[in-house]
């Protein structure tokens, strides 16, 4: 693995650093290591992120992320405005290397901090995934093959996941295990036929970055970060963890106290749904308008990204047990929305998420 003190002289004998930078003192380099090995750099020569893969799988994604950049930079596609800086890939260390962006923050964070959220982001975002999935499939053989989603269904963790897994996330497991109806529905989403799309594979707004300070949206400037899961599938699964990501924002607000009556918590939470349908229909009604889908198309896509939005809210539900042996209301929430979607998904998209009804979205 690369240590700290290495980074200087790893990016000096590759051109990324100049001395002048080094003597002069201008230059930072901090450890923000999380699922791999990573480095934030920051010089007067260029500020750079590197991604170390710990272990096989790890090596393995870098190596996906590393071949979709590459592959992105050196033809012509419209998708490329949305990415970062490639600069190299390591492949003998498994180290990427990135632009490090200035003056950004994630969508999350942007939401955290200030309470809002514009639609003008939320069609931003469809825009930015329609280019993706409308980037066609004959690159994508270059970086990867054909990917299974069945793999990250929740009822069916892999064994890496699986060893991760605290008692708290085995007791969400087997709560949907047991859900017979469920765990049909889950299957059934690989089963379905499915129009073979380039597709993210990790939408979620911890990879979307945006500009951060006052003004900063004069101009857009979206980025999109994170392809270590970029493979070929269908777009509907991009589509529905978006969906889920703005509802898992209302759930996490929902101030679920004992002894209180449940049909209060949405009027005092801090993301009550109605400032969160009219994010979803945006991004809906956006990326319906990109990928130029007829009454008929968008019916059976929208129907098929709800199941994948009810399997996000489940497998959310999972993620958020990892470091406690204890389900929080928050939790069982997620898994009673993600249970009810994937049942019912025409019902939700018209009674829960606002994008079921033609007519309201077109007079709103």
């Amino acid at each position: 693995m690369l240590s700290q003190h290495e980074v200087v002289p790893y990016l000096l004998v590759r051109g990324l650093l100049t001395a002048q930078s080094v003597v002069e003192g201008d230059l930072a380099v901090d450890d923000v290591s999380r699922r791999n090995h990573n480095f934030l750099v920051a010089s007067a020569s260029g500020r750079y992120l590197l991604k170390q893969g710990t272990g096989p799988d790890r090596v393995r994604t870098i190596s996906r992320e590393a071949a979709f950049y590459r592959v992105l930079c050196e033809k012509e596609n419209a998708f490329s405005r949305y990415l970062p800086k490639f600069y190299l890939y390591d492949e003998e260390r498994s180290i990427l290397i990135i632009e490090s962006l200035q003056s950004v923050e994630t969508l999350r964070e942007q939401q955290l901090r200030t309470g809002r959220s514009s639609s003008g982001v939320a069609e931003e975002l469809a825009e930015a995934l329609a280019v993706l999935h409308q980037s066609g499939t004959d690159f994508a053989s270059e970086f990867v093959t054909a990917g299974s989603s069945k793999a990250r269904l929740p009822h069916r963790p892999d064994l890496e996941t699986f060893h991760s897994l605290s008692g708290g996330g085995i007791e969400v497991i087997r709560m949907i295990q047991a859900n017979r109806n469920v765990a049909d529905v889950l299957d059934q989403l690989t089963d379905e036929p499915q129009v073979s799309s380039v597709i993210h594979g990790d939408v979620r707004g911890d990879n979307f970055l945006l500009p951060a300070g006052a003004g900063a949206r004069r101009e857009r400037s979206l980025k999109i970060i994170d392809f270590e899961l970029a493979t070929r599938g269908d777009p509907a699964v991009d589509i529905g963890w978006m969906f889920a990501d703005y509802l898992s924002q209302w759930i996490f607000s929902l101030p679920l106290i004992a002894g209180y009556r449940p049909d209060h918590f949405d009027a005092i939470a801090r993301w009550p749904l109605r400032k969160i349908q009219p994010l979803l229909r945006s991004f809906w009604r956006r990326y319906v308008l990109c990928m130029r889908l007829d009454r008929s198309q968008s019916d059976q896509f929208r129907s098929r990204a709800a199941k994948h939005c009810g399997a996000r809210l489940l497998h959310i539900a999972m993620e958020t047990t990892y470091t406690s042996n204890n389900i929080t209301r928050s939790q069982l929430c997620l898994l009673q929305v993600g249970t009810n979607i994937l049942l019912h998904p025409e019902a939700a998209c018209v009674d829960l998420m606002g994008i079921g009804n033609r007519e309201r979205e077109l007079d709103e």
